[in-house]
């Protein structure tokens, strides 16, 4: 498979799709009675995470053809992040999870 940019809008409406999931979350945590406060809090990581690893995604279809040593700098600190920030959320979720599931 050859990414083209049209899998990069893919990906984007996917990471949008996500953005929209975890925004109706924030709204509803802010109108009590949460009978399940942990698990959204969970799920929130989760889908934290899949977006992150969305960007990776992204970034990886949008790599320069012939990339100058700057841009390849900036291509793998892109990743680097977003790989990062998809970790520690999967790793939260996971806490949280195992938590729930002693208490």
């Amino acid at each position: 498979m050859n990414p083209t940019p049209s899998d990069a809008a893919l990906i984007d409406s996917a990471v949008v799709a996500i953005r929209d999931l975890l925004s109706r979350l924030d709204d509803d945590a802010c109108h009590p009675p949460i009978e399940r406060p942990d698990e959204i809090r969970a799920i929130q990581r989760c889908l934290t995470s899949a977006a992150a690893l969305l960007g990776v995604s992204r970034t990886l279809v949008l790599k320069p053809i012939a990339p100058t040593p700057l841009e390849t700098v900036r291509h793998w600190d892109a990743l680097v992040e977003q790989t990062k920030t998809a970790g520690r959320a999967a790793y939260e979720a996971a806490l949280i999870l195992a938590d729930v599931h002693t208490a």
